[in-house]
């Protein structure tokens, strides 16, 4: 039984059509309904119909748009146009989209069944000569044993043959959209360019290819020459694909397999070609890449590199942070393409802890940070999102006035110099202000003395070191600027209620026992 959609904004029309005719006995099935040409595209995407009946007037897309739309990737689609208007330009534009019929409303029973079964019998013939969809034959082919691949492939199986996997990315629109990186909106923007890569890759490879629709691109295998895959070669014949679009929004980035010798292999030839494309989150749009060239070093993960980083932010040295984040990428994109779900993750944590410094704190940064990075064509595009964060932070800090400037500054002092013995008098020398005015100043803005800030940035640090290492109380204490160990023990006793032997025994995190000392 074949299958028919119809599409028309008028719902008496669509009714008329779907009730007028027992459609069974003429052994057609109608799968669905839509009032405009965007609710069918979405329909022709799900349903995958033989035939279509659509209006040609329609808001949001009309229907000579819509087939255009959608016939690159649904070749076998039957068209029939009815409208109310006896104009000549669409009845022109039918004729070039093979439309098998014509119909003016109100719609003639008998001219409507005569067109369908036009359509159905052009449905027959193609099953007949064609067992699968062209459009189709480059996935198909991935599941073909040799028994049952088709015998009329305009390729040989035999033969030498290379896989390539072509995507698409429109640079600065729909990051991290995801409704635009939806499955239907990928095929959409496949579909739409079909024809124009299917017309470059005839050429390239002198008819002897297949290629189907698959995410935003396309999978292709094609035979070629041994010596193809020399790289002056390749990028030489492969250079059409780059520049098919004819817009600088979008880019293309070409994915090649190293040579398949037979059907067999083809299925290898295929994951190389799918890491190729993958690794374009690190090499980039508007380049061919070979699977034989991608990196093999290994990411690991630098918590010290990234705390070099925010220490230099915190410093105000915006200079050597923005110098150093560009490095740390460069680094990233050096790496091997089967790490790029954690290579993001550390990208996400240095977005997070800047979009904190740029006061962007609420509930929802972090997935959205998370999404952005998730959907990020790039690692450039990543880049600028880090650099433009990272201005935020500079943009508030010019921001501030005077008073509260000279706050911020002494508060990263104190956090970056937890380990020398901190006085008010070489603080406030530091800022440029006495040692009273520093107080008053800190108390008022703060609502606390500076002496508090100074004791709870020290017994922080005291806690992680009581809990985390085994160093000795007295190497604690001189980490943390403390001359005297029973100095350090007194205050972090009065801090923390316990002394600092108790609180190790009962929040330590290390299986080693503490080494024996005195409190």
């Amino acid at each position: 039984m074949l299958k028919m959609i119809v599409v028309d904004d008028s719902e008496l029309t669509r009714r008329g059509i779907c009730e007028s005719v027992n459609w069974e006995m003429m052994d057609i099935q109608i799968v669905g309904e839509a009032s405009d040409g965007l609710e069918a595209m979405v329909l022709i995407h799900d349903t995958d119909p033989d035939i279509i009946i659509c209006d040609i007037r329609m808001p949001k897309l009309d229907g000579i748009a819509l087939i255009n739309e959608v016939l690159p990737s649904h070749p076998s689609l039957q068209v029939i146009f009815f409208s109310g208007y006896s104009d000549k330009e669409y009845l022109k534009n039918a004729i070039k989209l093979s439309a098998v019929d014509y119909l003016y409303k109100p719609l003639q029973l008998h001219e409507l069944i005569g067109a369908v079964e036009k359509a159905k019998k052009k449905c027959l013939n193609k099953k007949v000569h064609l067992p699968q969809r062209e459009a189709a034959l480059a996935l198909s082919l991935l599941q073909c044993g040799e028994d049952d691949a088709p015998a009329d492939l305009p390729l040989d199986l035999h033969a030498p043959m290379v896989t390539l996997i072509l995507q698409m990315s429109v640079a600065g629109e729909h990051v991290a959209d995801r409704d635009y990186d939806s499955q239907l909106d990928d095929r959409l923007l496949a579909s739409r360019h079909y024809l124009a890569f299917h017309k470059a890759a005839a050429q390239i490879f002198e008819g002897k290819f297949v290629m189907s629709c698959v995410g935003k691109g396309y999978i292709l295998h094609a035979n070629v020459s041994p010596d193809f895959l020399i790289r002056q070669t390749a990028e030489v014949k492969l250079q059409p694909l780059l520049t098919t679009l004819d817009t600088m929004q979008a880019d293309v980035v070409v994915g090649i397999s190293n040579l398949c010798a037979d059907l067999k292999y083809l299925h290898d030839a295929y994951d190389e070609a799918r890491a190729a494309i993958r690794a374009a989150f690190l090499l980039g749009y508007g380049r061919i890449i070979f699977y034989r060239d991608l990196s093999r070093k290994p990411f690991v993960p630098a918590q010290d590199l990234q705390r070099e980083l925010y220490d230099s932010i915190l410093a105000n040295d915006f200079t050597k942070a923005t110098s150093f984040l560009n490095n740390y990428i460069d680094d990233l994109a050096a790496c091997r393409e089967q790490d790029i779900p954690q290579i993001k993750e550390a990208l996400a944590s240095i977005a997070y802890w800047l979009s904190q410094q740029a006061g962007k704190q609420n509930s929802e940064s972090g997935q959205n940070i998370s999404e952005f990075i998730r959907f990020a064509p790039d690692i450039d595009t990543v880049r600028r999102y880090l650099l433009l964060l990272l201005q935020r932070h500079i943009d508030n800090i010019s921001n501030l006035d005077n008073k509260s400037r000279i706050v911020l500054e002494v508060e990263q002092y104190i956090t970056q110099n937890y380990d020398k013995e901190l006085s008010i008098r070489d603080i406030a020398q530091r800022v440029f202000v006495t040692p009273n005015y520093l107080c008053y100043l800190y108390k008022k803005n703060t609502g606390r003395t500076l002496n508090q800030f100074i004791l709870d940035t020290k017994m922080k640090k005291a806690r992680r070191l009581v809990c985390e290492t085994n160093m000795k109380f007295g190497e604690i204490a001189d980490a943390l600027g403390y001359a005297n160990q029973n100095y350090f023990t007194r205050l972090f006793t009065k801090y923390f209620g316990e002394s600092p032997r108790a609180y190790r025994n009962k929040y330590g995190s290390l299986s080693l026992p503490a080494p024996e000392e005195e409190e």
